[in-house]
């Protein structure tokens, strides 16, 4: 599963009495991944209708995203607010993770603006996984735009096998 490291001593120092820093195993990797919004760069989703709504409905387990405050429920109450759709789909992006993950670990990831686009970095258990979540929430978050249907649980379904191959 996760790579093993080994090291010796760093810079001559010793970390209470082991010999230095070693790192054991490493399971999860950071993926980043730059978003241009085009259109919708300047939109937030106070600005389309029923955008929270159907969100919700489709994933309804977002509700108990915590987002900045760190209070159960503070991704709601950003969307209600009003935030960039590169947030929302970070957030999209880690409870696809979440719910294909049969470990029901927790996922991470930030959203930050460089320049004109927007940088995603989040944790996944693999570079398959990561970019078949990362297509899930573009269709996700593109279907509650249009209004097209969406089947959350086969993009599920399409991560869990990305990460059988």
């Amino acid at each position: 599963m996760g790579r093993r490291y080994a090291s010796r001593g760093m810079g001559g120092g010793s970390c209470a009495g082991s010999g230095g820093i070693r790192i054991v195993r490493s399971g999860i990797s950071v993926y980043e991944v730059e978003v241009d919004l085009g259109r919708y760069s300047l939109v937030t989703t106070a600005d389309i209708r029923g955008f929270k709504t159907r969100l919700l409905r489709l994933l309804p387990s977002l509700r108990k995203h915590e987002c900045y405050a760190g209070e159960v429920g503070g991704f709601v109450s950003e969307l209600e607010r009003g935030t960039d759709l590169a947030h929302v789909m970070e957030h999209v992006i880690l409870e696809i993770l979440k719910l294909a993950d049969r470990s029901r670990r927790r996922f991470t990831g930030w959203t930050r603006k460089k320049s004109k686009n927007h940088v995603i970095h989040f944790q996944a258990p693999g570079a398959r996984a990561a970019k078949e979540a990362t297509r899930g929430a573009v269709e996700v978050i593109e279907g509650v735009i249009s209004g097209a249907r969406v089947d959350p649980a086969a993009i599920v379904k399409a991560v869990r096998r990305s990460q059988e191959k």
